[in-house]
C-alpha cells in the first residue's frame, strides 16, 4: 500500500514536470514570435535557445513543430477568449456589452498583431483550427445570454429559431474578426483603433438592435440587461 502511494505521487509529481515544462516552452515560444515581424516561421530552435533547453527536449513534449504551434494558438485563443468573456455580463446593458467586447478585440490586435498572424495560421494538421474553437465558444456564450434573457423574459421569440440566431451570431462574430483582420495589415493605421471600435460597435449595435426589433424585441441601449429581462417579469 505504502509502495503503490509512492509510485502515485512520483507520477504526479512527473505529470507536473511535464505540464510545467510544456508552458515554459509554450511561454518561450510567445517571446520568439513577439521578437519577429508578424508571420514570420516560427523555429523550434529559437523556441529552445529561450527556454534554455536543448531542441530534442521539445520534442519530448510536442510531436514536432504543427503540435506545438497549435498549443501556441490555444494559450494565446484562450487567453483572449477570457478577455471578451470578461466583458459579457447581465450587470451592463447590450450595448455597454458589444462596445466593451469590441473595444478590447481591437485594442489587443493593435497590441498584438504578430499573436494574431499565428492564431490565424493554418496548422496544417488535419484539425480544426484554434481560433474556430474559439469562435464556437464565444458564439455559443453570446446564444447563452439570449436564451437566458427569453428565458427571463418567460417569452418565445417570435419566428426565429436558434438555428439563426446562430447564425446571426457567427455572422457578427465573422464581421469584426474580418474587418478588423483587415485594418491591421495597414500602417499608419487608420482609423484609430478608438475610432475603429466605435464605428464597428455602432454598426453591430444597430445590426442587433434590428434583428430584435423584427421579433418583437425593442431594445433599450441603457438598460443593463439584468434590469431588462427583471421588468419584463409578470
Amino acid at each position: 500500500m505504502v509502495e503503490a502511494a509512492a509510485v502515485s505521487g512520483r507520477a504526479a509529481r512527473w505529470r507536473k514536470h511535464n505540464a510545467d515544462r510544456r508552458k515554459r516552452i509554450v511561454s518561450a515560444a510567445i517571446k520568439v514570435i513577439r521578437s519577429a515581424p508578424p508571420g514570420t516561421d516560427l523555429s523550434v530552435q529559437s523556441v529552445a535557445d529561450e527556454a534554455g533547453i536543448v531542441r530534442t527536449v521539445i520534442y519530448r513534449h510536442f510531436d514536432g513543430k504543427p503540435e506545438l504551434v497549435r498549443a501556441v494558438q490555444a494559450h494565446v485563443v484562450d487567453e483572449l477568449r477570457d478577455a471578451l468573456d470578461l466583458e459579457i455580463s447581465l450587470d451592463r446593458s447590450l450595448q455597454q456589452v458589444i462596445n466593451a467586447a469590441v473595444a478590447t478585440y481591437v485594442t489587443w490586435t493593435d497590441e498584438n498583431p504578430d499573436l494574431l498572424a499565428v492564431i490565424e495560421r493554418d496548422v496544417a494538421d488535419g484539425k480544426p483550427s484554434e481560433l474556430s474553437r474559439g469562435i464556437d465558444q464565444l458564439a455559443q456564450r453570446i446564444l447563452g445570454m439570449v436564451r437566458l434573457g427569453a428565458d427571463m423574459m418567460e417569452m418565445e421569440i417570435r419566428g426565429v429559431d436558434y438555428a439563426t440566431l446562430e447564425t446571426v451570431a457567427y455572422g457578427i462574430i465573422g464581421q469584426v474578426r474580418g474587418t478588423v483582420s483587415h485594418w491591421i495589415r495597414f500602417a499608419p493605421r487608420h482609423p484609430s483603433p478608438s475610432d475603429l471600435a466605435t464605428i464597428l460597435s455602432r454598426s453591430l449595435w444597430f445590426q442587433v438592435a434590428g434583428q430584435a426589433k423584427d421579433v418583437g424585441v425593442e431594445l433599450n441601449p441603457s438598460t443593463a440587461l439584468r434590469e431588462l429581462f427583471a421588468a419584463s417579469q409578470p
